[in-house]
């Protein structure tokens, strides 16, 4: 296995993939409520995303545990967790420090509510739809908490209510997030069987799961024409644009599959997709 190769293994298994299209996801929610962000968001944003996932990837790793693992990334999780889980530790610190420091109060209280909730959802998930597949399942929890925590700080900064234009690209999003996660999951169905792992292909199956997959893309691209109405300047244009962009890219990804299969691409270009926000940085 070459340089370039191990390396992009390793940006993945640390999730720097996911955290770099969570600082680009940031910069679509700045752009459309036209704020501007602290200096400190820039980085406990990043860092609490890697928390997050890595945290998620190595309990993932501890639920296994004697069964063989089949994915990459949860079979690193599971040999490196003593480091993973002191580095997710000091991470935690830093950033509770920088919170309670930097941050305004009212925000805090926004971010402790979306904490709770995310508490709370795992809790619920874990001890009492543990044994109801369909309930736990959780691509769409997952995207709603993933846009919730990212455009968190735009939304606090940004000054008045959300526009109709800014609600339903806020929206859009969700779905992209959404059908991401359920697209990997399709792809990774019987790695998934293999490893006991609950998720939206296992329960539904592979055919059922696609053509959910191409109806919530036809919904996407309904829900933009829909915003085209709502387009005046430039900026919205943009920003439809490259969700645009985004949905067009994930159904490459679906309509692809024995490309896309080989050496994990659909996630690779699965992840890519959610660094597109970073166009509208030279727009």
């Amino acid at each position: 296995m070459n340089l370039p190769v191990r390396f992009y293994k390793l940006f993945r298994c640390w999730s720097l993939d996911v955290v770099t299209g969570a600082v680009a996801s940031g910069i679509f929610f700045i752009n459309i409520f036209d704020v501007k962000m602290p200096l400190w968001w820039w980085f406990v944003l990043p860092t609490s995303v890697w928390v997050v996932y890595t945290l998620d990837h190595v309990l993932d790793g501890l639920k296994a545990k004697q069964k063989e693992l089949s994915i990459d990334r949860h079979i690193y999780h599971f040999k490196n967790k003593k480091v993973l889980l002191l580095m997710i530790g000091i991470i935690v610190a830093i950033n509770t420090i920088i919170v309670l420091f930097f941050m305004p109060f009212k925000m805090i209280l926004w971010g402790a509510i979306l904490l709770f909730l995310l508490g709370l959802y795992f809790i619920i998930n874990i001890y009492l739809f543990g044994n109801n597949k369909f309930l736990t399942q959780k691509e769409f929890a997952i995207a709603v908490f993933y846009v919730a925590g990212v455009m968190l700080g735009p939304l606090f900064y940004k000054t008045g209510y959300p526009e109709t234009w800014q609600i339903i690209l806020t929206v859009v999003f969700v779905l992209l997030v959404w059908i991401e996660g359920i697209m990997a999951s399709w792809f990774d169905y019987e790695n998934d069987l293999h490893d006991g792992n609950i998720s939206f292909a296992v329960i539904f199956g592979k055919r059922k799961t696609r053509f959910f997959l191409i109806f919530l893309i036809i919904m996407t691209f309904l829900l933009l024409k829909v915003t085209v109405f709502f387009i005046t300047d430039f900026r919205r244009f943009a920003a439809l644009i490259v969700e645009a962009l985004m949905n067009l890219s994930l159904l490459l990804i679906l309509l692809n599959p024995g490309i896309m299969k080989k050496g994990e691409r659909y996630r690779v270009f699965g992840e890519m997709v959610f660094w597109l926000p970073f166009l509208l940085l030279v727009v």
